[in-house]
């Protein structure tokens, strides 16, 4: 879980450097999107760690974990993270 936040605090940071430098931009882009496919994986594989520990108590209505899953997989498709490593991909690509 460090590890994502601190992806995605080196993305905010770029961010706010990107407003004086704009060549930034890829890498603004590459940062972003690593960050969005780390926060996710980590994000499922932590929800899906409750399930597993705790079973269909997880969901239940006192417990509520299975919201927390529910909303890591719904960002998952709304932003699709398939986009982000073709994204991630390209632009590493274009390092090479």
């Amino acid at each position: 879980m460090a590890a994502s936040r601190q992806l995605v605090l080196h993305a905010a940071r770029l961010l706010q450097a990107y407003q004086e430098t704009p060549e930034l931009l890829p890498s603004v882009r590459a940062a972003a999107s690593h960050a969005k496919i780390i926060a996710t994986e980590t994000a499922l594989e932590v929800t899906s760690g409750i399930f597993q520990t705790m079973g269909a108590r997880a969901a239940t209505r006192e417990n509520n974990f299975d919201m927390y899953y529910r909303n890591a997989r719904t960002l998952t498709l709304h932003d699709p993270v398939d986009k982000h490593r073709e994204t991630v991909g390209r632009l590493q690509l274009v390092e090479l």
